[in-house]
């Protein structure tokens, strides 16, 4: 499957879409990120609550208070903090200070929605081609779809209904 843009500059954008038209990548997620097939259920409520939040955001809508309160649950089970890194050049890193490896990856993906959320929320958008579940960062006033394989279907449904008679 091709990966919609923005996949690669956010974690929770790439968990989001593993749920698509043609099925459920999630399994073979866990299995990239090195996360036991026992966190399955985690992870897919936590994709549930991070698709809700974008989705009303896309919408211009409340999301249910639930999904807030579910993602803030996530955040404290494995704490962190900020820490300065000097290296070339120096940049921001994340210190955990505890929870497990798959705490500490739910918590980093909560806290992605947070940053997609706030700070690239006005790129967030929903591929508008028909039956297209997934979503995408525009990084282009003129991307609307999550690939081009949407893109090329609703260019051929537009053509055929003008050929019609």
């Amino acid at each position: 499957m091709t990966a919609a843009p923005g996949e690669d500059l956010s974690p929770a954008l790439a968990l989001v879409n593993t749920r698509h038209r043609d099925g459920d990548d999630l399994p073979s997620w866990l299995a990239d990120q090195t996360l036991a097939d026992s966190e399955h259920d985690r992870f897919q409520r936590l994709r549930e609550v991070v698709r809700e939040l974008f989705l009303a955001r896309t919408e211009s809508r409340q999301p249910a208070p639930s999904a807030l309160s579910e993602l803030d649950d996530v955040l404290r089970v494995a704490p962190g903090t900020p820490a300065l890194t000097w290296a070339e050049p120096p940049h921001r890193e994340w210190r955990w200070l505890g929870g497990t490896k798959a705490e500490r990856t739910a918590a980093a993906i909560a806290a992605d929605a947070i940053d997609v959320l706030t700070a690239r929320g006005e790129a967030l958008a929903q591929c508008p081609a028909p039956g297209c579940v997934k979503l995408l960062l525009r990084t282009h006033r003129r991307r609307h779809w999550c690939s081009t394989r949407c893109g090329d279907r609703v260019r051929a449904d537009r053509h055929y209904h003008r050929q019609r008679p």
